[in-house]
């Protein structure tokens, strides 16, 4: 979820790239070289630091999130900090409490829907591009049947990938090859029903095993 506190650096960083695509209409008169030099100058200037406040509850990862942030707070030539929380208890009541202060973070993993009737996330529809939507699945930009007028608070940042563990008697009791697992959605369906069939209770029993 990102708060509409953020748009404000990105206006910000707008506000400050106009001046420079407008220089060549001021009717300076100083030489070429000059100028390049101020040009020069202005682009090996370090920019203003940003810190953005990343709120979580997420523990289970914690370890590989903080060394990842660490080496990108270290590495990135944007002058860019993350301040990255997590919150062991009471995370729904940490963000509401925020955001009744008109402090909430910058982002915020696992936003409650109970909260997204109130005013505070930014749309991110504009910010999608064609670009970045051919680079991720669909699913990554899945709209949330509570979301109001169609707008895109909160996109994916994680994919869980599943694991199957059969036991290979049933299949055999159910005809089926037992080397070849289902591999589709709709596979796992048409076993399933098939290995219901040949008795209850028992299908069961041999599941458990």
């Amino acid at each position: 979820m990102l708060f509409r506190k953020l748009a404000l650096t990105v206006m910000s960083a707008l506000v400050v790239a106009v001046p420079v695509g407008c220089s060549a209409g001021t009717g300076s008169k100083e030489s070429p070289a000059k100028s390049a030099g101020a040009n020069n100058t202005e682009s090996n200037a370090p920019k203003e630091k940003v810190t953005i406040e990343v709120w979580s509850n997420t523990r289970h990862d914690k370890d590989v999130r903080e060394a990842m942030i660490k080496k990108y707070n270290e590495t990135n030539r944007d002058n860019i900090v993350i301040n990255y929380k997590i919150f062991t208890d009471n995370y729904n009541d940490q963000l509401k409490l925020a955001l009744n202060a008109g402090k909430p973070p910058d982002l915020a993993y696992n936003f409650p829907a109970t909260l997204t009737e109130a005013d505070y996330s930014l749309d991110l529809n504009h910010l999608i591009t064609p670009n970045i939507r051919q680079r991720f699945d669909s699913a990554a930009f899945f709209i949330a049947p509570w979301a109001k007028n169609g707008e895109l608070t909160s996109v994916f940042e994680n994919t869980t990938n599943f694991k199957l563990v059969y036991n290979k008697d049933l299949f055999k009791a159910a005809g089926l090859d037992p080397e070849k697992p289902p591999a589709t959605w709709q596979e796992m369906r048409d076993y399933a029903k098939k290995i219901t069939a040949i008795g209850g209770e028992r299908s069961m029993d041999w599941a458990c095993r």
